[in-house]
């Protein structure tokens, strides 16, 4: 493997386990839970409930995280965007160019599989906005 594949391996690992790690310390939420995940405190729950976290005290969390020196060598974008307003919640390297997503999909499933193992699965929740008729056939909007 040549050294800028090495590198494009490196950045691709290193992107899953920012999102792992993300996920773990609960700046994230998904709907699928990580097998490993460390539980909060009903402290720490109670903190958080009462003082919820400003979208800067985010980002700048976020950046500190990224900016770590082990993650140097790891080439990266993300871009967060709200949901509800559309609006560009963190961005980082967002003017750079990065391998196109099929490729890296590769990548992100052979560290999924070396770190949740084969027998994994995500459960993945779907929300109607009606029930299905009789026939099972579905006259509403489908949320995955």
């Amino acid at each position: 493997m040549t050294s800028s594949a090495t590198s494009r391996v490196f950045a691709y690992r290193a992107s899953v386990a920012l999102l792992i790690c993300l996920h773990s310390h609960g700046l994230i939420s998904a709907s699928a839970t990580l097998s490993k995940r460390k539980s909060r405190s009903p402290a720490q729950q109670q903190t958080t409930a009462q003082h919820p976290e400003t979208i800067d005290s985010l980002r700048g969390r976020i950046a500190a995280h990224i900016s770590q020196a082990r993650f140097a060598p790891a080439s990266w974008g993300v871009k967060i965007v709200s949901l509800e307003s559309g609006k560009t919640i963190f961005e980082h390297n967002q003017e750079k160019y990065f391998n196109p997503a099929s490729n890296a999909k590769l990548y992100t499933a052979a560290l999924a599989l070396e770190r949740l193992g084969v027998d994994y699965r995500i459960r993945t929740s779907l929300y109607s906005t009606a029930r299905p008729d009789a026939a099972g056939t579905l006259k509403a909007d489908l949320i995955v």
